[in-house]
This record gives structure tokens, C-alpha cells and sequence, in this order.
């Protein structure tokens, strides 16, 4: 009996063991250890404490920097589903030695029964039990056996249920990479870009909503995100001898945000680069970031567009985060940026978009001369250039802007002219309209430029029905240029309640 008792002793801890190990074991499908891309995405020395309402209680929330140990995965390894994980073998039940499985059957609280007593003396010779103390082993014995046997039932049946829910993990995961393989070239872009967003954890107080946005008119991904705002936080930067926080001063709160939003743009860019395959036609990204704060001359809350950066994919593809300095990457890609500044203001992105993509709208006529449903792409090109002169003296007639149509413009790249007599911010602007039906080259561009040099304007603005390329906005990002496409366009149109439409696989028709 003791050494029966013994075993089952040993095979009960056992099971409490496995128990133990099972409810250890989590699955992740993602082909990545998260614990250690948190870890590495983190920097301890920064946090934000945060003081909240008159309890003065604390929010302490890492700040994220570019990760120098984090390997980003490509795209061939994010889609890779990581099995199921095995799990360890159940003991083995031990077996009941038959004489104490009779004496267990059999022995009742009758136990002054002189068969029991008697076979007890062959059972066990030399062996004299006291009935009590037989009794005693042997309830002790049954509720061990039934209780192990009880704990055997519940631990094999929770082993079922998640092996099922690590089945149906790994089931769905592979759905969801399936039907992401399935999609158009430009939602598998977005649907990636958001894998590795998810893959590659950020600290909850900067992981805000990213949008994304595919404009294969101009072969560029654009993707815009809020930058939280930094008031009345202050940065914990070590502690004093007496282990009291130490926070940053003003200037180095500054240098740490800085630091802080190069990194995750940074970050952006590169994981938008490797959701791109190098057959899909997209060459760069763009990011803009969101961004609010009170302006410090009224006190009022202001929401605008505080960075803008633009690169080639190519470029993008090249960095060696491991080595590189966000701030330094940033200033080298010409990224544009008024939040480490004292005074923040909105700044005009380096690229825009027009996410409602009007360019097919309900149409209603401007004037005669115009045609109802006029496809602008299509339109006559003198007529184009006299709609884009009518656009801005509707955009600036409130401030008294004069805006000239130039008969010379074939001549000198000037399609019109448009003078603002704001002694601050007025000046004169030289506006060409190409009312294209392809990408607008490089080229263009430069041209515009060197008529702005000629011309001592202030600023020249390019319009077209169609869109411009990487090169174009690369060239133009730290030139006093505008760049509207055809969305952008329309949505200017629309303000003014001009409804046109845009079509180019029409206009092509006339105009190959």
C-alpha cells in the first residue's frame, strides 16, 4: 500500500508538472520572438510621466528610437506561418497491483470481516493491520487514485482545447495571408505595410492610426500618421542620488522628440519600401504628419500637416538603420519639419493627395463656352489654360490678386501670371497648365523652375490633369514649386462648386 501510494504520489506532481508546462506554451503564428522586438524597440533611459487630473498619478511610457539590434524581416519571411507548437507527452498512468486493487474493491467500513482480515494475513505475510489503520491506508488511497485520475480528465481535456485554438490560430492566420496574395497589387501593398506595422510592436502611446494610400498616377505611396502631442509631459531622463526622477530640460526635451519622430518616420518609410515587390510600378513615399498644438500667441488648439518628407524607394532600400542617425537620415532625405521648433506652424507636404479621388464626378456646366460633362483631360489646351487662370483669380480674389493670362506662355513656359499685392507674403507667381494625359516628366519641372529664376518670381506652380513621377517631387521638395495634380485639381475646382471630371483612358482616345 505505502509504495503504491508512493507511485501515485509521483504521477499526481507529474501531472501537476505538465500542467504547469502547457499552460506556458504561446502561439504566434508571426515568424518573429515579439518579446525581443519590444525589447528592442524601446529605450528605458526615456519615458514620459505624464500627471493626470488633481490625483497626480503617473502614465511612465517609453519613447521609441530607431532600433539598432531589430533585423526587419523582407516580405518572402513575413509571410512565412510559424506551425503550431508540439506539446510534451502525458505520464504515464501507473497500474494498481492487483491485491491492492481487491483490497480496494473490497475493503468497506465493515472491516472487522474475518474473510477481509484473513486475506489480508495471506496477502501480506508477517504483516499484522490493525482494521483501523487498513481503513484508513485505503480511504486515503481511493481519494488519491480519484482525485489524480479527476486532474488526468481536466489537464488531457484543456490540452484539446488548445491544441484546437492553436489549430484555428494557425488556420486563420493562413486564410488571412491568402487572401492578402489575392488582392490587387495596390491593396497588397496597403494590407503589408500593415502586417509589418502590426509585426513590429510600437509602444502604445505613439501607435496611432496609420493611413495609407496607393496613387499609381504617380507611382508613390503616401502614408499619414498623428504625432502626439508633447504639452505638459515631461521626460524622465534618469534619477538623482536620492532616486528622484530626473526630467529633461526644455532643450533636451526638444532634442529627444526630435530624435523621437525622425525614428518613426523613419521606421514608415522602410517598412513601406519592403512592402513592395520590384515588379510593382511604385518608385517612392511619401509620409506627412499630423500633428497638434496650441499656438503660442492665442492659446488655441491648431491641428495641421508639422512634417513632410519624400525619397525613392530605392533610396529607402539602401539605409542600414543598424548604423545610421535618424536626425542626420532625415536632414540627408530633405524632410521637412516645425515640431522641435518653438513656434510650431502647418507646413504645405511635400506631396499631397486628394483621397476622395474626384476624378470622376457628377459635371455641371461653368459657363457656355464650356460643354457639360467636359472631360478636362480632353479639353482644347487653350481653354485649359484659361480655366486654370479663372481657378486662381477665384482661389485669391479676396486678396486682391490680379491674374494674367500671358498669349506669350508657348514661348517662355508661362502660362499665366499672378500678381498678389500682400506686402508680406504676396509677390508674383508664374502658374503653367499642361493638360496631359501622362505622367508629367521631370523635365517639366525643371523647366518651370528655371522660368521662375527668369521671371524673379516668388513661386511657380505646375497643374496638370495627370500626375507627376518620383523624379518630379524629388526635385521639387526644397524648391519654391507647387505641384497639383488631377485629384488635386478637382478638389480646387470643387470649392469653388466646379464640377468637372477627369478621365484619362478617355482623353487618350484623342490625345495618344
Amino acid at each position: 500500500m505505502i509504495e503504491s501510494t508512493k507511485v501515485w504520489e509521483e504521477y499526481r506532481d507529474a501531472l501537476n508538472s505538465f500542467d504547469n508546462k502547457i499552460s506556458r506554451i504561446f502561439y504566434e503564428p508571426k515568424p518573429i520572438n515579439l518579446k525581443e522586438i519590444v525589447k528592442s524597440n524601446r529605450i528605458g533611459m526615456f519615458s514620459i510621466n505624464h500627471v493626470i487630473g488633481v490625483d497626480h498619478g503617473s502614465i511612465d511610457t517609453d519613447l521609441f528610437l530607431l532600433p539598432n539590434s531589430t533585423n526587419y524581416l523582407n516580405k518572402i519571411n513575413l509571410f512565412h506561418i510559424t506551425p503550431p507548437p508540439s506539446f510534451p507527452t502525458l505520464p504515464q498512468r501507473p497500474n494498481i497491483p492487483e491485491n491492492l486493487k481487491y483490497l480496494f474493491v473490497s475493503l468497506n467500513d465493515n472491516t472487522n470481516d474475518k474473510n477481509i482480515i484473513s486475506f489480508l494475513k495471506k496477502s501480506f505475510d508477517n504483516l499484522r493491520f490493525e482494521s483501523d489503520s487498513i481503513k484508513k491506508q485505503n480511504q486515503y488511497f481511493k481519494s488519491l487514485v480519484q482525485e489524480t485520475i479527476w486532474n488526468e480528465d481536466k489537464i488531457i481535456n484543456e490540452l484539446k482545447e488548445k491544441k484546437n485554438t492553436y489549430s484555428k490560430i494557425y488556420e486563420n492566420r493562413k486564410k488571412e495571408l491568402e487572401n492578402i496574395l489575392n488582392q490587387k497589387k495596390d491593396e497588397q501593398i496597403i494590407s503589408t505595410f500593415y502586417l509589418f506595422n502590426e509585426t513590429f510592436k510600437l509602444p502604445a502611446f505613439l501607435d496611432s492610426n496609420f493611413e495609407v494610400f496607393v496613387v499609381k498616377e504617380s507611382r508613390v505611396i503616401l502614408i499619414e500618421f498623428e504625432f502626439p502631442s508633447f504639452d505638459n509631459k515631461e521626460i524622465v531622463i534618469g534619477q538623482t542620488a536620492r532616486y528622484q526622477n530626473k526630467y529633461a530640460s526644455a532643450k533636451q526635451k526638444s532634442l529627444i522628440i526630435e530624435k523621437c519622430l525622425y525614428s518613426l518616420i523613419i521606421r514608415v518609410m522602410y517598412l513601406s519600401a519592403l512592402s513592395v515587390d520590384d515588379d510593382i510600378d511604385i518608385e517612392g513615399i511619401a509620409v506627412n504628419v499630423k500633428h497638434s498644438w496650441h499656438d503660442s500667441a492665442t492659446g488655441k488648439l491648431e491641428h495641421g500637416i508639422a512634417a513632410s518628407i519624400f525619397a525613392n524607394i530605392s533610396e529607402i532600400k539602401e539605409l542600414d538603420l543598424s548604423k545610421l542617425d535618424p536626425v542626420a537620415c532625415f536632414i540627408n532625405l530633405k524632410g521637412l519639419n516645425t515640431i522641435s521648433h518653438k513656434t510650431i506652424t502647418s507646413l504645405r507636404p511635400i506631396f499631397q493627395y486628394n483621397k476622395e479621388d474626384n476624378r470622376i464626378v457628377k459635371t455641371e456646366d461653368v459657363e457656355s463656352k464650356i460643354e457639360y460633362s467636359q472631360n478636362l483631360a480632353s479639353m482644347e489646351w487653350e481653354d485649359f489654360e484659361h480655366l486654370v487662370a479663372q481657378l486662381f483669380e477665384w482661389e485669391f480674389a479676396k486678396d486682391g490678386s490680379e491674374v494674367k493670362v500671358t498669349r506669350a506662355s508657348r514661348d517662355r513656359g508661362v502660362d499665366a501670371i499672378l500678381y498678389d499685392p500682400d506686402p508680406i507674403k504676396g509677390g508674383k507667381y508664374v502658374i503653367q497648365a499642361k493638360r496631359y494625359t501622362k505622367t508629367v516628366d521631370v523635365s517639366a519641372v525643371r523647366d518651370l523652375y528655371g522660368t521662375v529664376m527668369n521671371e524673379g518670381a516668388n513661386r511657380g506652380i505646375l497643374i496638370t490633369t495627370a500626375g507627376y513621377g518620383p523624379d518630379a517631387y524629388d526635385f521639387a521638395k526644397d524648391k519654391p514649386i507647387s505641384l497639383i495634380d488631377g485629384p488635386n485639381l478637382l478638389a480646387m475646382l470643387q470649392r469653388h462648386g466646379k464640377k468637372y471630371r477627369i478621365d484619362i483612358a478617355e482623353a487618350r482616345q484623342n490625345f495618344p
